[in-house]
């Protein structure tokens, strides 16, 4: 390792522990004196800052295109599509492309969710103790047991109006092929009547995607790139009306499939 890379990565940990027990300090203390806040919206507003900053902690620009799904006076690109502002009390089912360690403050950064994510996300550093306050959904894709578990934990949250984000694919790929999508989340859209939003990402450095390594050996090829830029696009919300489960889950591949092409575009043009 050169001593540039050893430096950055000594001092992003540093700054991302900081942020990290900065945020959820003040989080807890806002917790304690606002009596009447309604406690997912406080949680949503702390995991985007917390999201955010950790993205700018690593040197990463993230580029949106499309209508990102913020809470409502905490996202700098203006206000929410109209879809967002629906009468329909069900919360959105979120579903998107998996190549890094960085997706999920990709995800956390532009949707006001609960993440859905591998068992094993809670003993990540830092990441980890944010998921476990964030109410993360924890699944064990090798247990039937957990699988029935966390469709129910996603019902319960859609129904109650919230948001659930997961990556469909089950884990993360190199590349910007979007390999097939399991079926469960998209049985849950369909008993629960959540639209489903698209969202397709891609990577300007291939240094930040999954390579079969480690967690740790990932968090540190990430912690030594010195900047990048992530694009990530929004499609158009999915009704789950009148579709059955294989087609809902094929449409919304469908769609990831053609965002991430125009994210790769955008990056591509950027680079010109």
């Amino acid at each position: 390792m050169r001593l540039c890379d050893h430096i950055r990565l000594t001092a992003r940990a540093i700054a991302a522990a900081g942020v990290t027990v900065a945020l959820w300090a003040a989080l807890d203390s806002h917790g304690l004196l606002a009596r009447r806040v309604d406690r997912y919206e406080l949680l949503q507003r702390y995991k985007i800052r917390w999201s955010r900053s950790l993205l700018r902690v690593f040197g990463v620009r993230l580029l949106i295109n499309g209508a990102p799904m913020l809470a409502r006076d905490h996202f700098d690109r203006g206000d929410l599509d109209a879809m967002a502002r629906s009468a329909n009390p069900v919360g959105h089912l979120f579903v998107i492309n998996h190549r890094s360690a960085l997706d999920i403050l990709v995800v956390c950064a532009t949707t006001e969710s609960v993440l859905v994510s591998r068992h094993d996300l809670a003993d990540w550093p830092f990441v980890g103790h944010a998921a476990r306050r964030a109410s993360t959904l924890f699944v064990d894709r090798s247990s039937p047991k957990s699988g029935a578990e966390i469709r129910k934990g996603m019902a319960d949250e859609l129904l109650a109006g919230h948001g659930v984000a997961l990556f469909p694919e089950g884990t993360a790929y190199r590349g910007d092929e979007v390999h097939k999508f399991r079926t469960g989340a998209f049985a849950v859209a369909a008993r629960t009547g959540a639209r489903i939003i698209p969202m397709g990402v891609a990577y300007e450095n291939d240094d930040a995607t999954y390579g079969d390594e480690s967690f740790g050996a990932h968090a540190m090829r990430l912690s030594m790139i010195k900047r990048q830029t992530v694009t990530l696009e929004f499609g158009l919300p999915i009704e789950p009306e009148g579709q059955s489960v294989d087609e809902l889950r094929d449409h919304a591949r469908a769609q990831v499939i053609q965002l991430v092409v125009r994210a790769r575009a955008r990056l591509s043009h950027e680079a010109i």
